[in-house]
Parts: structure tokens; sequence; C-alpha cells
């Protein structure tokens, strides 16, 4: 695990930080929680921190920023505070549930950073892909999936390097700019035959009392720009061991 806090003047920002907020320390440690935040925090691990027994942890860092901004309503990022060294990667693409499409950054949608603590040395040029059901499936958890811009599926003409990537998830990026997420099953010339995700179906069985979640997918042919196959496919965005600023 890479301290989060690399340097002393890190540690000097964070604690300038909590010292002007305008919130006592116990105040802060009240106000930390494990429901609606990132894990509770007890005033002494606070005080530990002033008197350099305690490191604190990423998510803590997390969880003191998210009481800091709600108390003076601004958003201070976890990228102003901590080490170069925790490796993260920009989200660049969101799934919107409504529409069952990839969206990217947009005023609508901020930009935001997955951070992963226990990591070291993952690649500067992995990105994101960001999935929020937010109450559109009974999914809870957010959850993400990762490629790298440096790794494209390669074709040649006897598909030596391209078939180990047939059936596995990939990003494909048409000519017009529009990503699509889904198993590749074929490439012939400039297209690309894609089991396309196409957002998620629900039914209820009431013999059984639960929901049956589904992918909907279909295939689809598409003249493609640039085809990357996912290095992760559905990770489940953790408190603790994976954070999202």
């Amino acid at each position: 695990m890479i301290v989060p806090l690399q340097k002393d003047f890190e540690k000097k920002k964070l604690l300038d930080e909590i010292d002007n907020c305008g919130l006592t320390k116990v105040e802060i440690a009240k106000k930390t929680s494990d429901e609606i935040g990132y894990g509770k925090i007890s005033v002494q691990t606070i005080y530990d921190m002033y008197d350099h027994k305690h490191e604190p942890k990423l998510f803590q860092i997390k969880e003191i920023l998210r009481v800091i901004n709600e108390h003076k309503n601004i958003h201070r990022t976890l990228a102003e505070f901590v080490s170069e060294e925790i490796s993260r990667t920009p989200v660049v693409l969101y799934w919107n549930y409504d529409l069952n499409k990839l969206e990217p950054p947009s005023f609508r949608l901020p930009n935001r950073t997955v951070y992963f603590p226990s990591v070291i040395n993952q690649p500067k040029s992995m990105r994101a892909i960001y999935f929020d059901p937010n109450g559109h499936t009974q999914r809870k958890d957010v959850n993400v999936s990762l490629f790298d811009i440096n790794k494209l599926v390669e074709c040649c003409d006897d598909n030596e390097v391209l078939d180990k990537y047939l059936h596995r998830y990939v990003l494909v990026e048409d000519q017009n700019m529009n990503f699509y997420i889904g198993r590749l099953l074929k490439v012939l010339d400039d297209i690309a035959f894609v089991n396309v995700f196409g957002g998620i179906e629900e039914t209820y069985s009431k013999k059984h009392d639960v929901y049956i979640h589904n992918y909907a997918n279909k295939m689809q042919e598409i003249s493609y720009k640039n085809i990357y196959p996912l290095e992760v496919f559905d990770l489940s965005i953790e408190h603790h061991d994976i954070i999202l600023d």
C-alpha cells in the first residue's frame, strides 16, 4: 500500500485545510460516515495525524474532504492533496442509462478520476468507463471498466493477433466518434461485428420474489476507427480499495 501523503508539504496542505475549514476536529469526526461517506473517522485519528502517529489512508483523506466540501459548498479534489505516485485513472466515458449509450464528459457529467491506492505503477495511459445505475436498476454499486489508449486490437491477414481478442469485451470507436462496448465477434476489412452492450433488462420473478438482471445485447456491424480491448470489465468501486473522486 502506497502512503497517500508522501511529502511533508502534502500533509501540511491537508492539515491547513482542516484548520481553516470552519469546523473543529470534533465536528469533522462527527460528520464522517460509513453510510453516506467513505468511512467513519475518530477524532483521535485526526489528532494523531497532527502528531505524526497516524498516516492517513486515502479513503480518510477523501472523507475529510467530503465533510469540508459539504460544509463550505466547495469542491476540493484528492488530486490537490495526494502524492502523484498514487495510481489514478481519468473517466473519459459515461454510460447513459436513459439513452443506453456511452457519452463523453460534459457540463452535465463532471470530470472524475478513479484512484487505486493499492496499485503501483499503473500505466498513465489507462482510462475508465463509468457506470452508475442510480435507481435505473436493482443494482446499487457504481462500477467502471478500464482500457488502455495505447493498446489497440491489431488485425492481420492470418488473424493471428486478432484471434486472442475474439469474444472478449472491447471498446469500439466508429468513424463518427461514437463509442460502443461489447464482445468482439469478427473483423472483416473495416467492419467490426460486435455483440454490443445495450443496457440492462430486468424482469421480476414473482415465484421467487427476485429481479433477474440481464444485459440487453445486440449484434451490430460497426465501421470502426479504433478497437480497444478492455483491461477490466465491470469493476465494482469499493470505498477503501478503489475511490472515485
